[in-house]
């Protein structure tokens, strides 16, 4: 992604961490509808589904290799 300009970036963030964050969000109001075994595999995959499109959205702004190097970090373990 290095061909991308900064407003460009800053706008798949953006667009990435919130489209993540209301199907996270949206899982979890599933479970009000009470604990069904439809209503848990919705939820389990609408939030996995969220995390991982939200922790995508931190590629735009460091790239996908940077953000694997700091996550993999010793002292991110602890």
């Amino acid at each position: 992604m290095p061909e991308m300009s900064y407003t460009q970036r800053i706008t798949g963030f953006c667009v990435c961490a919130g489209v993540g964050y209301a199907m996270s969000f949206i899982g979890s109001m599933t479970l009000f509808g009470g604990f069904s075994q439809k209503n848990i595999q919705t939820f389990a995959a609408l939030y996995v589904m969220g995390n991982l499109i939200a922790l995508c959205a931190t590629g735009f702004l460091m790239g996908p290799k940077k953000q694997c190097r700091v996550m993999w970090k010793a002292t991110r373990f602890y």
